[in-house]
């Protein structure tokens, strides 16, 4: 079986074998890849159908849970495919070109990656079954239809129109957000743009809420509150439910921030 192989290195491997990414014949027995991908962008005449076909990519039973977003750069839209535990493939949409899905998945599984004009599939992203429960990973392909995978953390905004309301709850609940020890004073404004009052709780350095360090912000309205670089917080309405996870990275150089709540 003559394949176009990984980042562009040509080999001749016999049936039932693909080319790895450490450029040498593996048997297709497994459907992980190094990185969590399995790509052939490298070498643009490379097709992942037989791959597919073989049968090994396929959902394992898994209740650990994930969080998995797809941002789609490329100028075409791009087909979501789920193998199922038979390897069958369904059909799980399209993203538009300039637009995002954020997805609660499993681990163990896979996700294929597929372009919607000219129907080449573009990688599988697989998961391995050890991976922390509502990890946070953002698979992005890019405007010439490669792939990159980014494994977030609690450093930025992360608000619920990202990730979903059922999503933001269980990375609270497995501790995806928590507070570092450090020693720089960081002055935060949180700035509320919207019509309901807003609270926002600290989250200690088990990821807990705090019942006592807190501030409520009403519509309209900026609150400043003396907090540490490395300190994490989460922001409810009124009914209780999640609407940003907020943390600084530990290395954080300035010493203001300013939280805008829209």
């Amino acid at each position: 079986m003559d394949l176009e192989g990984f980042h562009g290195i040509k080999f001749n491997c016999p049936d039932g074998w693909y080319t790895s990414e450490k450029g040498r014949c593996e048997s297709m027995t497994t459907c992980e890849g190094q990185d969590m991908l399995i790509t052939k962008y490298e070498s643009p005449n490379a097709d992942l159908t037989q791959y597919l076909e073989s049968g090994i990519c396929k959902a394992h039973h898994s209740s650990n849970q994930m969080v998995l977003k797809f941002v789609n750069n490329a100028p075409f839209s791009i087909k979501l495919w789920w193998p199922n535990y038979n390897a069958e493939m369904k059909d799980y949409g399209s993203i538009l070109s300039g637009h995002f899905s954020t997805y609660n998945i499993y681990t163990h599984h896979a996700w294929v990656l597929q372009n919607s004009v000219n129907g080449q599939y573009l990688g599988i992203f697989t998961s391995p079954a050890d991976i922390p429960a509502f990890s946070f990973y953002t698979l992005t392909v890019l405007k010439n239809g490669r792939l990159t995978l980014h494994q977030d953390f609690c450093d930025r905004i992360i608000n619920t129109s990202e990730v979903g309301q059922v999503n933001a709850e269980g990375m609270y609940k497995a501790k995806f957000c928590k507070s570092f020890t450090t020693s720089k004073p960081l002055e935060l404004r949180f700035i509320n743009n919207m019509s309901t009052t807003i609270t926002a709780y600290w989250l200690d350095t088990n990821g807990v809420q705090s019942s006592s360090i807190k501030t409520t912000i009403k519509p309209g309205r900026t609150v400043t509150y003396k907090s540490m670089v490395g300190h994490a917080w989460i922001i409810r309405g009124n009914d209780g439910g999640i609407i940003t996870l907020f943390g600084t990275p530990e290395n954080y150089e300035e010493s203001e921030y300013e939280l805008k709540i829209a």
